[in-house]
């Protein structure tokens, strides 16, 4: 085997269960520094990716990283993405995740944006992560847009009235009532009666609120106490 493939380089043994494949490279990256044999290591590693060992290439990766050389490094992940078998939106949230390790936060945006499908469902961690970047970035409206995205991919979501709130009041931060208001009203036709009960507690439409109560109550979803 080779170092990164499952066995053993130089004897050097391969990773337990419990130590992340970052860790282990680090720590036989280190042995063979020490060593005086660093560059052997690179050089056999680059031997195997000529061979078109293409898992090798985040191993380079990682070395170089500590080398000091992180534009080598950044290119060798994004070779391996694109060398790797896998799918356009797979590959595309791989580079989000390489790009954002870098710390190159515009790039990682782009990339988590190819990942999204259209209505974005099953995707909120994402959706999370382009949150939290649009607002690293300084963008409060990126940020708020992707919040309320993160709503329409997990509508579960919505049942959860302090979570609505926090989204009122980034709205009314940004001056966005009116808009939010708007995107609450599409939301009156879910079939979930705790849901229309805090759309309608948020709209200050007090009478269809306690009718979506009744209906809690009736279903015996919550208790009505929990709006109290």
């Amino acid at each position: 085997g080779v170092l990164g493939c499952g066995g053993n380089m130089f004897g050097y043994p391969g990773p337990s269960p419990r130590m992340s494949r970052k860790e282990f490279v680090r720590l036989a990256y280190g042995a063979f520094k020490e060593a005086g044999e660093e560059e052997t290591m690179v050089g056999m590693i680059q031997r195997e990716i000529d061979k078109r060992e293409n898992r090798l290439r985040r191993v380079l990766a990682r070395i170089r990283f500590h080398q000091g050389n992180t534009d080598e490094a950044l290119a060798l992940e994004l070779e391996y993405i694109a060398q790797a078998n896998v799918s356009k939106l797979a590959a595309a949230f791989r580079r989000g995740r390489v790009y954002e390790d870098a710390g190159k936060l515009a790039e990682a945006v782009t990339a988590y944006e190819q990942a999204l499908l259209p209505d974005a469902k099953g995707q909120v961690d994402i959706l999370r992560r382009l949150e939290r970047l649009y607002g690293a970035l300084a963008k409060p409206d990126k940020a708020f847009d992707v919040s309320l995205r993160v709503f329409e991919a997990d509508a579960t979501l919505l049942i959860n009235l302090t979570l609505l709130e926090q989204s009122r009041a980034r709205a009314a931060a940004l001056a966005r009532d009116e808009e939010f208001g708007q995107w609450l009203r599409e939301r009156l036709d879910s079939a979930d009666p705790v849901v229309r009960a805090n759309v309608n507690w948020l709209l200050k439409d007090y009478t269809s609120c306690g009718r979506a109560l009744g209906d809690i109550s009736k279903a015996k979803k919550v208790s009505v106490a929990y709006f109290s």
